[in-house]
């Protein structure tokens, strides 16, 4: 048994021996290069450039101007009855015809024409005292009168004659009859009347009274006028104002 275990040992050594002789002319493999797959990086991507789209500001349209047409507004119609007269000192043409109420407000006015006519064209509902004036302005001239106007005949016309002035005053009632118009003459005759009645009483006061209170007043002057004047008996009228003078050399001035 023990010869076999013996021969059994070198056996094994023999086989060992031979083992490592073949093994030592032999190469070792080398385990293979793990090769690490390159890094590639990522490539870098500009985000593109976005131009933000030009946007167009809405185009705004103006609504049309309505241009309203202008609102025309009349004049409320005035009802007024006329007054008309002759303004003669000699004849005044183109001179300045003015109504005044009592109070001194001006209600009327116009130019006297060429044969010195005038027309006021009078509210109609006026009532009460009126005074009218006639005025020579630069554009005036005087038809003479009388037989000597500062050298002027008679039925010469005459320039440089502003300034001059003529008056007459009337009451107009709630009886006078406006439908056909009505005429107060203004001369030298009513102015001297007028002046006296203006010194006795005022218009307003005049007015006041009534119709007859100024017609007791126009009475009074008219025969203060006669007087200086040397009208009596049938000469003398019964009131100066009512009195047209025409184209009549009765003064010698």
């Amino acid at each position: 048994m023990q010869k076999f275990r013996l021969s059994q040992l070198a056996l094994a050594t023999t086989l060992a021996l031979t083992l490592s002789a073949c093994g030592s002319d032999s190469k070792v493999e080398e385990p293979p290069v793990v090769v690490e797959p390159p890094v590639v990086e990522p490539p870098v991507v500009e985000p593109p450039v976005v131009e933000p789209p030009v946007v167009e500001p809405p185009v705004v349209v103006e609504p049309p101007v309505v241009v309203e047409p202008p609102v025309v507004v009349e004049p409320p119609v005035v009802e007024t009855f006329e007054v008309a007269g002759e303004a003669v000192k000699g004849i005044m043409i183109g001179a300045d015809a003015v109504a005044y109420d009592a109070a001194g407000n001006e209600i009327a006015r116009a130019v006297t024409d060429e044969n010195g006519h005038y027309k006021l064209d009078i509210p109609a509902s006026f009532i009460g005292a009126i005074k009218i004036t006639i005025t020579t302005n630069e554009n005036s001239t005087m038809r003479c009168d009388s037989n000597n106007c500062n050298g002027a005949g008679f039925g010469d016309d005459m320039s440089d004659v502003a300034g001059l002035a003529l008056s007459t005053v009337a009451f107009i009632s709630e009886e006078t009859d406006t439908s056909a118009g009505l005429e107060f003459p203004v001369n030298a005759l009513t102015n001297y009347t007028a002046t006296i009645m203006a010194a006795t009483v005022s218009l307003a006061d005049m007015e006041k009274s009534g119709v007859s209170g100024f017609n007791a007043v126009a009475a009074l002057a008219t025969k203060k006028v006669a007087t200086v004047l040397g009208l009596t008996g049938d000469l003398a009228p019964a009131n100066f104002l009512t009195v047209s003078v025409i184209d009549q050399p009765l003064f010698q001035i």
